[in-house]
């Protein structure tokens, strides 16, 4: 093999390692996002829930979550890519460690605003997608 050959293909695997980076990040953002907002909804039940998936999914090993995604969604009918199961296992137990990041950001979040926010006529909705969150990100 040559030279020129195998600097080929290391910048192929450099492409391939930014595209599973890329991704990655993106579904543990999202993933993240999502369990902090569901979670600051404050309804007994759904905290309960949301708690348990995100110390399951923190206890579950990167490698094992990736079999399980690769070889176990095609046993149900479900085909999956190997860059789709990374970026299932990979960013699913990262967001798992965001969402506790993104719970205690948003929990430093002042809750004066939150009242002054209610008190203007805000919804939950609004206060969480325009005064929280981006508190919350600034903080994180």
């Amino acid at each position: 093999m040559s030279f020129s050959a195998i600097l080929m293909r290391l910048g192929e695997g450099v492409g391939w390692t930014l595209a599973v980076t890329l991704v990655c990040s993106v579904t543990a953002m999202l993933t993240g996002l999502v369990f902090a907002g569901l979670r600051r909804l404050e309804r007994p039940v759904l905290d309960a829930v949301l708690d348990a998936v995100v110390f399951a999914l923190r206890g579950v090993p990167v490698l094992v979550a990736l079999f399980l995604i690769y070889f176990g969604l095609p046993g149900l009918g479900l085909p999956v890519s190997p860059l789709a199961a990374m970026a299932l296992s990979l960013g699913v137990i990262s967001g798992a460690y965001l969402a506790e990041v993104f719970r205690s950001a948003l929990a430093s979040v002042d809750s004066a605003e939150v009242l002054a926010a209610r008190a203007a006529g805000f919804s939950r909705a609004q206060i969480l997608w325009h005064l929280e969150f981006p508190q919350m990100l600034r903080l994180a």
